[in-house]
């Protein structure tokens, strides 16, 4: 079963979102990573929407049947696990987020530490306004923020980093967005 964290960051100003998300394997490790910017979006809690969207829609895309999705927006979770017909502004995107199929499927709200790497990708990728593919790559600036956290190292305790380094150059995205700030925490109590 795969771990999917997702996160947005929005620009009032320019009305854009970015989407991070971060796939893990059962064991906690990293395996990919995934940016999706949007543009037009209306406000923070419809980017939110949209970040669990694509979350959903790329792991269907990816034929993935046993999914966990972790997220720190509380309601859009909420909203996503509701049996109930949605009436707010984001109800279009909980629509398709329930019509979408999996074997197994888990919807788990985490405090946004906890999700600090989907949150790194999203605000690094609006900051830089670049897009990533998925697959085995974990970019540069969040190989900065672990060695900034004092994980460097092996295996660097459960944290996982065995995909290879990505193609974004710190020149491309700046310095500016990365803070050392951004804590770990263990893989999710989910996996067993």
């Amino acid at each position: 079963m795969l771990k999917v964290n997702f996160d947005a960051a929005f620009n009032v100003h320019s009305m854009r979102s970015c989407t991070g998300l971060m796939f893990r394997d059962r064991l906690g490790r990293v395996i990919g990573s995934h940016l999706v910017l949007t543009a037009h979006v209306p406000s923070a809690f419809t980017a939110e929407a949209l970040a669990c969207l694509h979350a959903v829609r790329l792991a269907v895309d990816l034929d993935l049947q046993e999914v966990i999705f972790e997220g720190d927006s509380l309601t859009v979770i909420r909203k996503a696990c509701s049996p109930l017909h949605d009436i707010s502004t984001i109800r279009a995107y909980i629509q398709v987020v329930k019509a979408m199929t999996f074997r197994r499927c888990l919807f788990v709200h985490i405090p946004r530490k906890s999700n600090s790497f989907a949150h790194l990708l999203a605000t690094t990728g609006l900051c830089g306004g670049v897009c990533s593919s998925l697959g085995r790559v974990i970019p540069n600036f969040a190989y900065l923020a672990r060695d900034c956290m004092g994980l460097a190292g092996s295996a660097t305790a459960g944290f996982g980093w065995s995909a290879p380094r990505g193609s974004l150059a710190l020149g491309t995205v700046g310095l500016s967005a990365i803070r050392c700030r951004y804590r770990w925490s263990p893989p999710s109590p989910y996996f067993s």
